[in-house]
């Protein structure tokens, strides 16, 4: 899978397809699922490094709707959003960072999925 590219002060959405093994359609989030995605420089060896963003689905708090589920058998079914604003919050420098991506039924993490992203500096 190659890197996703976020462009600093670029609105962006990122669309996602989860398929479960031994499925052939998208799988159905939209109902009881909620999802937060921490994105983090990688420190040596480590992905405790500096935190870059938070994005969650729930409708209040940090980063608050931008994470969405779409359902069709074809995908995709998870939708990453970034306003310009919030594209403006990122480092506005060329780096790789990542992000874990934890999808939560009834208090559980059911789906856990590493994104590695790529930032694209804005010329100021």
């Amino acid at each position: 899978m190659a890197n996703v590219q976020l462009k600093r002060g670029q609105q962006t959405q990122v669309d996602v397809t989860f398929i479960a093994d031994g499925d052939t359609d998208a799988f159905n989030f939209s109902s009881g699922y909620t999802a937060e995605l921490v994105i983090r420089r990688k420190a040596g060896n480590s992905f405790n490094g500096e935190l870059i963003d938070t994005l969650i689905s729930a409708s209040s708090g940090t980063g608050a709707n931008r994470i969405t589920f779409t359902y069709t058998t074809a995908g995709p079914n998870i939708q990453l959003l970034w306003s310009t604003a919030q594209a403006d919050a990122l480092p506005n420098e060329a780096a790789t960072i990542y992000g874990d991506l934890k999808v939560t039924y009834d208090s559980q993490v059911k789906h856990s999925f590493r994104i590695p992203f790529d930032i694209i500096p804005e010329i100021i």
